[in-house]
């Protein structure tokens, strides 16, 4: 009697097991932006996304492979720059840069040595390999009901880099790291004066500036000139340098804006 009771609730007894364990049922996975959303170290990102009014686009079916820049990725960029791209007025620029972070479809990271290049949904090609356009993936195959996140540790700038914008970055970042020294080190005075022969010698090579900057750094100059100060002159001339250097970073980023399909 035993044996027939037991046969009977077999088939019963194999539909619980079925769908009672958790690890045989199929998972529930939250979309790409409300993963990102819990994660806790996308803030910035999600912030950005926001700005750029492509909340849509990652809430819709997908699938997507996102490359996710966390908020320290985000904090390596120049001061000012994340504010200045959040602005209303540079939404076009900042939804450019946000599309390529993602590619339709998923590529798991097994797949991405094979990859080598994918067409994100900004139309750009992004080299994809070891590493992303340069960034390192720090955490890989996130997955969400839309698709797949990988981790980044640095945001990723579409388009080719206009050289002489680099080159006057690198005089920027070169003096402010001489001048900070000096400064720290008191000598307050040496730090004014090498910010001042900065701009000026930037200014001596006007073809690697656009006009907007060349005003920056005169304009930084010309208040400078109004103060005795050493403090006061060299925070007026680390102020016109800082300006000039969001202006290029800008500038960087800039050119998938014309080139976008």
């Amino acid at each position: 009697m035993l044996l027939n009771r037991l046969t009977k609730s077999l088939p019963i007894l194999t539909l619980l097991i079925f769908v009672g364990t958790p690890g045989l049922q199929a998972q529930n996975y939250d979309t790409i932006l409300d993963v990102a959303d819990k994660a806790g170290s996308f803030t910035t990102l999600i912030t950005a996304v926001q700005a750029a009014g492509l909340e849509p686009t990652l809430d819709s079916d997908g699938p997507f492979t996102v490359f996710a820049p966390t908020d320290e990725a985000f904090a390596k960029l120049p001061v000012g720059v994340v504010e200045d791209l959040l602005l209303p007025e540079n939404r076009e620029q900042l939804e450019s840069i946000l599309k390529y972070h993602v590619v339709a479809g998923r590529i798991a990271s097994n797949n991405l040595l094979s990859t080598q290049r994918a067409k994100t949904v900004n139309g750009a090609a992004l080299p994809i390999g070891l590493n992303i356009a340069g960034a390192a993936i720090i955490k890989a195959d996130i997955k969400a009901s839309n698709g797949i996140i990988h981790v980044v540790d640095s945001v990723l700038m579409p388009g080719e880099v206009d050289t002489s914008v680099l080159r006057v970055m690198n005089v920027i970042e070169e003096a402010t790291r001489k001048g900070s020294a000096f400064y720290n080190n008191g000598q307050v005075m040496a730090c004014a004066t090498i910010y001042e022969m900065t701009a000026q010698a930037l200014l001596a090579s006007s073809d690697l500036l656009p006009l907007g900057t060349q005003k920056m750094l005169t304009s930084a100059l010309t208040q400078m000139e109004s103060t005795h100060s050493s403090d006061e002159r060299a925070w007026i001339m680390r102020r016109g340098l800082d300006s000039v250097y969001r202006s290029m970073t800008k500038r960087r980023m800039s050119p998938t804006i014309a080139t976008r399909n």
